[in-house]
């Protein structure tokens, strides 16, 4: 398994060493003199001196070329090879071995494609780069195409690589391994105090308020730029540095107006859960986690992986905490506070049939997103964002069984079934967890972000950088009287507690 990862993370670092070096750059320059030469040399109007001047140009061209690719090629071999040879000086595994590996055919296949993707790439960014009318010279004027998400713009080569690293949990797990063993030095004695998890089900203000606590100084989380080797974000880091794109701004696939970049905070989280409790995660829901779980493997692993985080956010100093997104630990309280008794379970809601009414509608929005596009719904799978579309798996609360029974998906009232059951369990569980009301956060503005400031112990200095209307309205969906009464009794009857615990 060892060998197996140290491979795949070869070719992943031969295929950036051959981007980063410009092996494919120095291939279409060679390329173009060459064919320029030959257009002079056919030309029927050039004299015999251009057309002799020409083909030494195309033979320097070619020789220069060819000496540069071979050198650019072999520092794109030695880049691949560096982590199996790390694991050999630490001995934990045979560099010959790795070697062995690597010439079988299904690794000299992605080589080559890795070569062929760059290649398509490297074309494809020198159209863009000769501007929009050479990319698109039949588009209407003014006409304007709606932009693509963080995810969907990967170039092929990113894909490639995103596939690479979630072609199974085992060469996650690999890179975390290689991870520790060069960086643990750099986090070993980090420690973890107070936690914050920010936990719903959706479409709550998760996401808005992971972006608030991490302009908060003293916080640090995920982020997109540690994509796609979730589990080792510092080697990832030392190794993506020299091909960082920029942090520009577009809009989220959920299309709810969140602008997000490579530096945004994003829950990535998941992977991790999904990797080592593989059996909670069954076919058509999840299972829900105990307070009574076996924490010997996960513990250790969970608290390296926050310590990482913290490291590569705060610069290696360490002093700051850990705060994720993700929206499964809803169904992860108890085991969570076993495991972090500090910690801080930050739970945001809003009124059932509001909250329910979005969710459905991002269950209809990501089920054309997974039908069109086959990397989007990859990509969403792959990190475990497993609440909409094709994918929805929904967390196994008591109760839900009936809810799936009684309900269709692309009806509201399972979105409200849902909601009641998911709640009911947080509900169950109020003293571990701070409850937070969506709307009444909005409405309360600068006092919210106080109420919030004093939940997760922190000065009031640190809202100096935030604004108090930082917390938006969410979009009003009517009072839904067509909800079976009973159902709708029982959600605003739920409500009502939540606001009766809520802090806002």
């Amino acid at each position: 398994m060892l060998v197996h990862g140290l491979a795949l993370i070869g070719i992943v670092l031969f295929a950036l060493g051959l981007g980063w070096l410009g092996v494919v750059a120095a291939a279409q320059e060679a390329l173009r003199v060459s064919r320029e030469a030959t257009e002079t040399v056919t030309r029927r109007d050039a004299d015999d001196d251009q057309k002799e001047a020409a083909a030494r140009r195309a033979a320097v061209a070619l020789l220069g070329g060819f000496v540069s690719i071979l050198i650019r090629a072999m520092g794109a071999v030695l880049l691949s090879a560096l982590p199996a040879l790390g694991a050999h000086l630490l001995g934990f595994a045979r560099i010959e071995d790795v070697a062995a590996k690597l010439t079988t055919a299904p690794y000299l296949v992605a080589g080559f494609l890795s070569l062929g993707l760059l290649f398509v790439g490297g074309r494809k960014g020198a159209k863009a780069a000769a501007g929009p009318d050479a990319e698109q010279p039949h588009a209407a004027a003014g006409a304007e195409s709606p932009a693509p998400s963080l995810e969907q713009s990967y170039s092929p080569l990113e894909r490639q690589i995103h596939q690479i690293a979630f072609s199974g949990p085992g060469v996650q797990l690999m890179a975390a391994s290689i991870g520790k063993a060069l960086h643990g030095s750099r986090y070993k004695d980090i420690p973890l105090h107070e936690p914050v998890f920010i936990t719903s089900l959706p479409r709550a203000g998760t996401t808005l308020l992971l972006d608030i606590v991490t302009k908060m100084s003293g916080f640090a989380s995920h982020t997109y730029r540690d994509m796609p080797f979730v589990m080792a974000p510092l080697l990832w880091n030392s190794v993506s540095a020299h091909f960082r794109k920029s942090a520009n701004l577009v809009g989220r696939a959920h299309g709810d107006g969140m602008l997000v970049g490579y530096d945004s905070p994003e829950a990535f989280e998941e992977v991790i859960w999904r990797a080592l409790w593989p059996e909670k995660f069954l076919a058509d829901r999840i299972a829900l986690w105990s307070e009574q779980e076996d924490t010997d493997e996960f513990a250790p692993f969970m608290s390296d992986q926050m310590r990482q985080v913290i490291a590569l956010r705060s610069g290696g100093a360490g002093g700051a905490r850990y705060v994720s997104k993700n929206n499964a630990n809803v169904s992860r309280i108890d085991f969570l506070k076993r495991l972090f008794p500090d910690s801080i379970i930050l739970v945001p809601f809003r009124h059932p049939f509001a909250q329910a009414a979005s969710l459905l509608s991002q269950h209809r929005r990501f089920l054309e997103v997974h039908r069109k596009e086959a990397f989007s719904r990859r990509y969403m799978d792959d990190i475990g964002h497993l609440e909409f579309g094709a994918l929805h798996r929904p967390l196994d609360f008591p109760g839900m069984e009936e809810v799936r029974g009684k309900h269709s998906l692309d009806s509201l009232g399972y979105w409200v079934g849902y909601w009641v059951t998911a709640f009911d369990h947080v509900l169950a569980r109020c003293d571990k967890v701070i409850l937070m009301s969506y709307e009444q956060s909005c409405a309360n503005g600068a006092a919210a972000l106080q109420a919030l400031a004093g939940a997760l112990h922190v000065d009031q200095a640190a809202l100096a950088s935030l604004d108090g209307d930082v917390f938006r309205g969410p979009r009003s969906y009517e009072d839904r009287a067509d909800v079976d009464p009973e159902l709708r009794e029982r959600a605003l009857d739920t409500y009502r507690r939540l606001l009766d615990k809520s802090i806002t």
